[in-house]
């Protein structure tokens, strides 16, 4: 996975294994990560059950729930 300036980089570390994953800024409709219609965190969440099916908890920044 290359990094750039067009993604969001998200590294992850759930239970000890750390993922990575990446969000375009802009999606296949051309509309950026501003647009209201939207929803980076769900485009993340769904990256992240691709990977880890089961998870169904909340993510968390620097030690605090979001």
């Amino acid at each position: 996975m290359s990094i750039d300036a067009s993604s969001i980089n998200v590294k992850w570390d759930h239970l000890g294994v750390f993922r990575r994953f990446q969000i375009p800024l802009t999606d296949a409709s051309g509309r950026d990560m501003y647009a209201p219609e939207r929803d980076i965190y769900k485009e993340l969440l769904a990256k992240i059950n691709i990977s880890v099916p089961d998870f169904n908890g909340k993510l968390g920044w620097k030690g605090n729930l979001a």
